[in-house]
C-alpha cells in the first residue's frame, strides 16, 4: 500500500495477492521463504510498471529504496536487478548468462 499510494484501492491487491497465488500454483513456482518480502515487492512492483501506474514516494525517501533498481525486462518478463542503464539498454541477465 505504501508502493501505491493513493492507487491503493484501485489496484486491487487482493485479486493482485490472488492472481499471484493462482500463478504460482500453476506454474509450481515456490515463493523464497526467507526474503522479507523482496519477491512479493518485486512482483508487484513489475505489475504497477505494467499497468503504467506512478510509483508513490518515488521521488521522496522511500521505504522500498531497496527495490528502486528493480525493473520489468522486455525480453524475458522478469524483474531484475540492476542500473537504470541496464534497463535502459534493455540487458537482459538471463540472456547474457546464456552467451
Amino acid at each position: 500500500m505504501q508502493m501505491l499510494g493513493t492507487l491503493a484501492d484501485s489496484f486491487r491487491l487482493d485479486l493482485w495477492f490472488d492472481t499471484l497465488d493462482k500463478r504460482a500454483m500453476a506454474s509450481g513456482e515456490v515463493m523464497p521463504k526467507r526474503d522479507g518480502g523482496r519477491w512479493l515487492m518485486q512482483e508487484t512492483l513489475a505489475e504497477v510498471r505494467r499497468r503504467g501506474l506512478p510509483i508513490a514516494g518515488e521521488t521522496q525517501a522511500d521505504p522500498y529504496a531497496d527495490f528502486s533498481n528493480a525493473w520489468a525486462c522486455r525480453q524475458c518478463g522478469q524483474v531484475h536487478e540492476g542500473t537504470r542503464e541496464q534497463a535502459r539498454i534493455g540487458a537482459c541477465p538471463s540472456q547474457l548468462a546464456a552467451k
